[in-house]
């Protein structure tokens, strides 16, 4: 604690409140995104599966439970410890906590081998549960410490230094992955024990760097005692909010569809691309000598590369065949089922000298009814166009800023509902420089002709990316007795452990 007591507002303590950005930002970019994802699929090479608890997972199944499991969680603790903080005043001791709780945790994933799987599925979990609940507590004293013109600004301003402190440690972890010879890092596998001193290196700049927000954040000297009531005051308040929020239909439709719309997004754009490649139908050497899967989904469009049978690198734009319809609609001032007619219909990416004599009548939205305009092949084709362009450059760009480009990858896999517009490979191979084909789901996964399209490549490597334990589960009704087995597991594993 400094000897000065800060007022609110006061620059010194709004500065060390962004500062904290700065510091746990490291997690979820070299943690959760770059490197640690890397390293788990690594782990996996041999074989995709492991057993846990008694259950047979496979790598993608096990880190996604672990994840939404962290999540659940979550929902529960944070109401329930926000509660107590708001009463005791000490928001500043649990933020502590969960801070030197994740940063130990980080550290610890340098044990995450599949030989003591479980210890280190528990610092992954730790770590995920500490950096999300030391954000409610950090971003619950910005109305302590500043003014309501002021949040703004300061919380801009927090954002600014996490993506600059987090990349800063990114690049010296990329560097000592890439080049580890030059950071005296030796043995069999240098790169992989570069990416272990990469995790302890979030763990020390998180516990460091957070020094400085510790400093100088205010503690309360008001001591209270721990009533009964305390531990439910956070749920109390939710429930308050919901009450209100009753009242006002258009809000609660509003979250309500926010929250399905962002949980169903964030798992396409985090695990889609793990699913998916498993279950598309490679040729033997295509993910060996290197492919980039490109899925043009109908909000986004998301790229996966892969080398020597390895994910190396996934990312998405938010930009799909959505827009597309959305932009003829506009062009032609026609309804969005027109649009979409017209762009599955008459679209096209290669032009040919016809198209300017192919006449199609469309109805435009105007104040009468049953009007039509008459309009000819190439003016669709001049809306589509540009902006599969733009989409195509946009995943260009990606590679590019991450020197993907340099990996010389002559091989594109063209997947998703964007993928069946006309032409669209060819138009692809100017772009790309680089062979392009359109991705087929396996022959033997699905029995519905209609779904033998490359719409549903991802759809299916998400829905069926373990048939095994499907029909093991579903079709032969074992299902009781892995639960047995997966119970008895987990208790044999706390008699082991704890």
């Amino acid at each position: 604690m400094p000897k000065k007591k800060y007022k609110k507002g006061d620059s010194k303590l709004l500065n060390a409140w962004a500062f904290y950005d700065w510091a746990n930002s490291v997690y979820p970019l070299v943690i959760s995104s770059a490197v640690f994802p890397i390293y788990y699929g690594s782990l996996f090479i041999d074989d995709l599966y492991i057993e846990v608890f008694g259950f047979n997972f496979k790598n993608t199944a096990l880190i996604s439970f672990l994840t939404a499991f962290a999540f659940i969680i979550l929902s529960f603790i944070t109401p329930l410890l926000s509660g107590i903080a708001d009463y005791m005043g000490n928001k500043k001791l649990f933020l502590k906590l969960f801070c030197y709780l994740g940063s130990f945790s980080c550290m610890g994933l340098y044990w995450f081998e599949l030989s003591n799987i479980y210890l280190g599925l528990s610092f992954y979990f730790l770590a995920l549960i500490s950096f999300w609940a030391s954000l409610v507590f950090y971003n619950s004293y910005l109305p302590d410490i500043a003014f309501k013109e002021q949040q703004d600004s300061i919380s801009a301003k927090g954002y600014a230094l996490g993506y600059f402190g987090s990349v800063l440690l990114l690049i010296l972890n990329l560097a000592m992955v890439m080049y580890p010879s030059y950071f005296g890092i030796s043995g069999p596998n240098p790169e992989i024990l570069a990416m272990k001193y990469s995790f302890v290196s979030v763990g020390f700049w998180w516990i460091i760097c957070s020094q400085y927000t510790f400093y100088y954040l205010p503690s309360s000297k008001e001591k209270k005692k721990i009533i009964k009531d305390v531990f439910f005051n956070g749920f109390n308040e939710l429930k308050q909010v919901w009450n209100e929020l009753k009242k006002i239909l258009v809000i609660r439709k509003y979250l309500i569809a926010f929250f399905i719309y962002s949980s169903a997004l964030q798992t396409v754009l985090l695990i889609a691309a793990y699913f998916g490649e498993q279950e598309i139908d490679w040729p033997e050497d295509e993910k060996t000598i290197g492919s980039i899967c490109i899925d043009l989904g109908h909000s986004n469009t998301s790229v996966s590369i892969f080398e020597n049978n390895n994910f190396i690198y996934g990312d998405s734009v938010l930009v799909g065949s959505n827009n597309i319809t959305n932009d003829i609609a506009r062009g032609i001032s026609t309804t969005i089922d027109s649009a979409e007619r017209l762009k599955t219909l008459y679209s096209s990416l290669i032009s040919a000298p016809s198209d300017e004599y192919e006449i199609i009548e469309v109805p435009i939205i105007s104040g009468e009814n049953d009007k039509f305009v008459q309009i000819n092949r190439l003016k669709i084709n001049s809306i589509v166009k540009p902006r599969v362009e733009e989409t195509l450059e946009m995943i260009w760009q990606k590679l590019k800023q991450n020197n993907l480009h340099k990996k010389q990858i002559k091989n594109v896999v063209l997947t998703g509902g964007g993928s069946q517009l006309e032409g669209i490979s060819q138009y692809a191979e100017l772009i790309f420089s680089s062979n392009v084909r359109i991705g087929f789901p396996k022959e033997d996964l699905v029995s519905d002709e209609s779904m033998k399209n490359s719409s549903f490549a991802d759809v299916i490597g998400c829905s069926l990316f373990d048939p095994d334990i499907y029909l093991e589960k579903i079709i032969e009704k074992h299902g009781k007795k892995q639960k047995k087995q997966g119970f008895g597991g987990f208790f044999n594993w706390l008699d082991q452990y704890i």
